[in-house]
């Protein structure tokens, strides 16, 4: 646990390969900008940006039940979540420093021990 591992290298992983690994190995597959192929994801994003007075942008994230799709980290930016199906206990953390409190790069993957 812990260490991010990219599969699929440089252009299109063969959905096979995605799947199997997903079913076989735990791997979380990330679905990037969904609004490009998907219009209620787009009006979705359309209203928010409208509503919040600033840009947004959406990936889409399947995790296997009981596997965890990212090691304990923070991002460079604000994120909304909305998980849609299953269930799953998140925990947020508070900065363990001031230099952690508005970062302008996402972190390296902690260990669960550093963050706890």
């Amino acid at each position: 646990g812990g260490v991010r591992r990219t599969h699929n290298g440089e252009g299109i992983a063969p959905s096979e390969a995605i799947w199997r690994m997903h079913r076989e190995e735990g791997c979380s597959v990330r679905l990037l900008r969904p609004q490009k192929r998907l219009d209620h994801v787009c009006l979705l994003l359309s209203l928010l940006e409208e509503h919040w007075g600033s840009g947004a942008g959406a990936n889409v994230y399947l995790t296997p039940a009981g596997h965890q799709g990212f090691a304990p980290h923070w991002d460079d930016i604000e994120a909304f979540i909305l998980q849609t199906e299953g269930s799953k206990r998140w925990k947020v953390y508070a900065p363990r420093s001031d230099e952690e409190e508005m970062p302008r790069y996402s972190s390296r993957n902690f260990e669960q021990s550093e963050v706890s």
